[in-house]
């Protein structure tokens, strides 16, 4: 539980980095700050892959990576971050689309993350190293409804909710699909 609230912090932190990047920098810049950002990413995980250690990353995929994603270190994060790029691109003209959407799936994968691990008592299904407990997900809509509501009107909210938790339940990479499933739900109810 200790490593995942860590791995869940520094997840949050960035999280909240892209975001402040992104509110007073704008979505031309940011984009390019966080393609130059990603491909950087890519390179160090393959080179870690591929035997090459680099001392400073060894230390952060050790207490963030969970044991069945070291094969390639950073995949949640390069995936978030191809998501941001998407985002980017594809929403530069609504900032609003953009914070909401990696918003959601900053905090509200986080919260089913760690409400899930703490007081999850009810599996919905486990197999493998994918577990969802009714705990994770019901913390997964609240927040999730939260944030969107700070952004939009509480139908398109709670719409946009279900979605989110529909897809953080499926076993797929939510950190990819949610913000860019969102990003499009949100520009066709706008």
């Amino acid at each position: 539980m200790i490593s995942e609230v860590f791995r869940k912090s520094f997840h949050v932190f960035f999280g909240i980095i892209f975001l402040l990047l992104i509110y007073f920098l704008g979505t031309e810049i940011s984009l390019l700050i966080i393609t130059a950002i990603f491909i950087i990413g890519l390179i160090v995980s393959l080179l870690h892959k591929n035997g090459i250690k680099i001392p400073i990353f060894e230390n952060v995929i050790f207490l963030v990576e969970r044991d069945h994603e070291k094969h390639l270190p950073g995949k949640a994060a390069l995936m978030f971050f191809l998501a941001a790029i998407i985002v980017l691109y594809l929403f530069k003209e609504n900032p609003e689309i953009v914070l909401a959407a990696l918003s959601v799936q900053i905090f509200a994968d986080t919260a089913a993350a760690i409400i899930g691990k703490r007081f999850g008592k009810h599996t919905i299904v486990s197999k493998d190293h994918y577990t969802k407990t009714l705990e994770g997900t019901l913390a997964c809509f609240v927040v999730a409804v939260i944030i969107l509501f700070i952004f939009f009107p509480i139908e398109i909210a709670l719409i946009c909710a279900v979605i989110a938790t529909i897809i953080e339940f499926a076993p797929i990479n939510d950190n990819l699909t949610i913000p860019v499933v969102l990003a499009f739900v949100l520009k066709l109810l706008l």
